[in-house]
């Protein structure tokens, strides 16, 4: 017959992780145990006020001399330093680290030399906090060592295991300093989770928007330099998720275009005050962050109208991050209101397609169906040399949709060289004027996943993020790219320029001499919850490169139904996540029924209502019109003649050459069908549709030269 204890242990832990205090009798901590806890906790909030109160003191004094040589700068009308100490003060609160540079040299000193003092009376509070809590686990510890001990001797494991478990449940929940030079603060709810802890209750379920980071990527290999004036592919269209929630982004395969400027090793390219410039791991030239083209399919947390399936939506910084410019008037989801007049960026070049703010939208409910879609570099004006140094690469962006085919809007090469105006270093540096860095593939950026977090009478943690679900063929692959391409000139660069220049019209289509397409490589993917690293879904879904170039998820268990899902419940376990079955989630986590939280019902609309600026002189020739999109917005439109849609009226271009763009573009509306295949087919594979609402017809007489602005999106009545 087994033994009272050995049955009971059995009881214990055939319920893993170990039960909270109290629900096995030999569970109960003794008294002994419980009195050292009372005075640790005692100790503990003790040494936590104590250390914040420092803190605080010495945050005020550092925001004291922050304020003064703000002051001081905006007497001598200095913004740059104003600018500069304004964006700082809150990195240096955060890393103890200052990144002064070049200023007035009398505030500078005295702000470098307060961050020191900051930094000195910061490391000493956080040790003096230390060696208090240090010397509370001592004690702690002691205590929790004698009746350990007097457990083992009595035969009782399966106190003994609990108390072990308990003990290093609290060390874990106390904060640290961890890296050097970053000024420490125990989280807010350490004292909360100490509480669960001692108490053996779970806590409430809290909510985080840290639930899932990392990249699903892939690269292209080795590729000639020739082949850097596009770059496209095949990336999967799909529901990533069955039902729309608030505040979550991951970027379905996607691009990521810079200029080359590899032969810059020191200079930054960021000039001093821009965004970036404050980021020193991207130095120290900062060609990463200069100039991006990125966006592509994905959910984005700025997104206002949501419908289940991804959208569309181009991006690009041409300023080192302090401008993203989405479409032909808006920044990247940011403003309900347009871009400033002098910042618009792109141009529509379609007459057939309307490019909302909040994205394109797809037809139906898409399961794997591709888009092709390629950044193309054209000559479509000439190099100009005001109002700074300008090439005459407009990256232009091509589609391949079942409905859809052909460009759809591009980047007026002054949006890049603009931010050389007053910077002479970056005069030819820019995408209008430098090939692409090199090869690229599509990747899948997972940046914002809410998580619902709780931890349980044991203080362990568990986790729930939303549900994502990926296609899956009958080989248990996930196809996310494929026919990755790169372009050289002869591609369709070189047959624009000489229609420019008075050659014949060319047919548009991509000539297979300029295309090259380069080898794909890719590698598991570093999964992180809270900062920790998780594990159990590259064992589940490994990145891979398929047979013909392709680069997708291969599952390790089968699938049913032509759906594979990510597991969406996790558990800490040391200094990582483990992935879960939902059998496996405590009952009293109540985390199995928790639900996150839906879109804003109520979205706030874009608009650039009343039209003034550029959007009304000259203004439209016809319109407003609605239309009605299947992610339940309401679109409202108006035509413009090409050359007076509202980014061209930051320039002084001559009537010459307005009319000679105008004259090109009227051709490419006459004789560039929707229907054609001008990226080459896929190699495998059907197309996904765009929402049919967004292909539109050019009222009778404006058949040629006209193109459709978005000027209002607001939720449908």
């Amino acid at each position: 017959m087994p033994s009272r204890i050995m049955l009971l242990l059995l009881g214990c832990l055939a319920f893993l992780p170990l039960p909270a205090a109290g629900s096995c009798a030999e569970d109960e901590r003794p008294s002994g145990v419980e009195t050292a806890v009372e005075r640790f906790m005692r100790s503990f909030e003790s040494a936590r006020t104590d250390y914040l109160q420092k803190l605080a003191r010495a945050e005020q004094s550092l925001g004291r001399v922050y304020s003064d040589a703000l002051r001081s700068a905006r007497r001598s009308e200095d913004q740059a330093a104003a600018d500069l100490l304004i964006a700082e003060l809150p990195a240096v609160l955060k890393t103890g680290r200052s990144g002064m540079i070049q200023t007035d040299p009398e505030h500078t000193a005295r702000v470098e030399k307060a961050v020191e003092r900051f930094v000195e009376q910061a490391d000493d509070a956080a040790s003096r906090y230390v060696q208090q809590i240090d010397r509370g686990l001592v004690v702690l510890q002691r205590a929790y060592r004698t009746a350990i001990d007097r457990a083992e001797v009595r035969g009782d494991e399966a106190q003994s295991v609990f108390l072990g478990k308990d003990l290093a449940s609290i060390t874990a929940a106390l904060p640290r300093p961890d890296t050097e030079g970053t000024v420490f603060r125990p989280e807010e709810r350490t004292i909360v989770r100490l509480e669960r802890i001692l108490s053996g209750t779970p806590g409430p379920i809290q909510r985080s928007f840290r639930g899932l980071h990392g990249y699903i990527g892939s690269h292209s290999k080795a590729s000639p330099d020739t082949h850097r004036y596009g770059a496209g592919f095949y990336a999967a269209v799909w529901s990533l998720i069955e039902t729309p929630i608030r505040s979550f982004q991951i970027g379905l395969p996607s691009t990521w275009v810079t200029p080359d400027n590899r032969d810059n090793t020191e200079v930054p390219l960021c000039p001093e005050g821009t965004l970036a410039r404050n980021w020193p791991e991207r130095g120290p030239t900062f060609g990463s962050v200069f100039q991006t083209v990125e966006g592509g399919l994905g959910y984005w947390a700025g997104n206002r109208f949501h419908y289940g399936p991804p959208k569309f939506s181009m991006n690009a910084t041409p300023n080192c991050y302090d401008t993203e410019v989405a479409s032909p008037g808006w920044p990247f989801f940011h403003s309900s209101e347009p871009l400033p007049d002098d910042m618009l960026g792109i141009a529509q070049l379609s007459n057939r397609m309307l490019v909302p703010p909040d994205g394109l939208t797809f037809s139906g409910n898409p399961m794997g169906e591709l888009l092709g879609y390629a950044w193309m570099a054209l000559p479509l004006t000439p190099a100009r040399p005001d109002p700074q140094p300008t090439g005459e690469q407009a990256w232009t962006l091509f589609v391949n949709a079942a409905n859809f085919k052909g460009p759809v809007a591009y980047y007026l090469p002054e949006t890049w060289s603009r931010i050389s105006h007053d910077y002479p270093f970056d005069h030819g540096r820019g995408l209008d004027a430098r090939p692409s860095s090199g090869g690229l593939a599509g990747s899948m950026e997972i940046n914002t996943v809410p998580e619902l977090v709780v931890v349980d009478g044991r203080g362990d943690t568990y986790t729930k993020i939303p549900q994502l679900q990926f296609p899956v063929d009958d080989q248990g692959r996930t196809v996310l790219v494929r026919d990755v391409t790169l372009y050289s000139r002869d591609a369709i660069y070189n047959d624009i320029l000489a229609w420019r220049e008075g050659g014949s019209m060319p047919d548009g289509v991509f000539d297979d001499k300029g295309m090259f397409q380069p080898e794909i490589g890719t590698g598991d993917v570093t999964y992180r919850q809270d900062e920790l690293p998780i594990r159990g879904i590259n064992e589940l879904a490994r990145p891979t490169v398929f047979e013909g170039n392709v680069f997708g998820l291969q599952w390790s268990t089968p699938q049913k139904e032509g759906v594979a899902r990510f597991p969406r419940y996790f558990v800490g376990k040391g200094e990582s996540r483990v992935a879960i079955d939902a059998d496996q989630v405590p009952a009293e986590t109540r985390l199995l029924e928790a639900a996150f939280s839906p879109p804003a019902a109520d979205p706030a609309p874009y608009s650039a209502e009343p039209l003034e600026g550029a959007w009304a002189t000259p203004g439209p020739v016809a319109g407003p019109f609605e239309v009605f999109l299947l992610d339940g917005s309401k679109v409202t439109y108006a035509w413009y003649r090409f050359i007076d849609q509202p980014v061209f009226q930051q320039y002084d271009w001559t009537p010459q050459e307005q009319a000679s763009l105008q004259g090109l573009v009227e051709s490419m509306h006459r004789h560039w069908p929707i229907d054609r295949d001008y990226l080459p087919p896929a190699g495998g594979g059907s197309l996904a549709s765009f929402d049919p609402t967004l292909i539109v017809s050019p009222p009778k007489g404006l058949e040629h030269g006209y193109v459709p602005i978005v000027i209002r999106q607001e939720l449908a009545p």
